[in-house]
């Protein structure tokens, strides 16, 4: 698997979903995907699920499913 990283990432652009196929927008370093909180533990579930990003939905789907399964106060 090759991790995306700021460095390896194509420049601002479209982008397709790595879950679900929806196509997105994406700019390395400064992208919308730094506001999302995702836990320690969900981040790893990514890297080993995906091989790219993910769309804005099936992120914030990652992140309250992973909240959700955490609990209340444990973020």
């Amino acid at each position: 698997m090759t991790e995306i990283s700021a460095a390896n990432a194509p420049p601002v652009g479209n982008r397709c979903c790595a879950a679900c196929g929806a196509g997105f927008s994406c700019r390395p370093g400064a992208c919308w995907c730094g506001s999302v909180t995702l836990t320690d533990e969900a981040r790893s579930r990514l890297r080993a699920a995906y091989a790219d990003c993910l769309c804005p939905g099936c992120l914030q789907a990652v992140s309250v499913s992973a909240a959700e399964a955490d609990g209340p106060g444990t973020r």
